[in-house]
């Protein structure tokens, strides 16, 4: 159920710490809104560090555009951009692989 993806490994380090904060059993307790609450968190914090170095690319690269250095590499706006898109789109796939995994513990553990 777990591959070598990504987001299932970060669905994973999320389950991992839960359990050792919550115990299994409180794991399977977990409210989805504690567990998307989490999710938002990191979510927000790793987006706005990602928009905060972008926005310092841009400034670097007008600085050097000023001062009429010529420069051989530019920033693809358009694939930062699809990073970001991509980055996000991981969390949700995580989250879903969160919830998935949960479900199937509840499924199949036996109190």
């Amino acid at each position: 159920m777990i591959s070598n993806d990504t987001s299932d490994k970060t669905a994973f380090g999320f389950i991992l710490q839960d359990v050792s904060d919550l115990g299994f059993e409180g794991w399977l307790d977990m409210p989805p809104s504690d567990v998307a609450n989490c999710f938002y968190e990191v979510t927000e914090d790793v987006s706005s560090s990602l928009v905060d170095d972008y926005s310092t690319l841009i400034n670097q690269e007008k600085e050097i555009d000023e001062l009429g250095v010529e420069q051989s590499v530019r920033i693809n706006h358009v694939e930062c951009m699809r990073s970001l898109k991509d980055g996000i789109l991981d969390v949700f796939k995580s989250m879903k692989t969160y919830y998935e995994l949960q479900e199937f513990a509840k499924d199949n553990y036996e109190n």
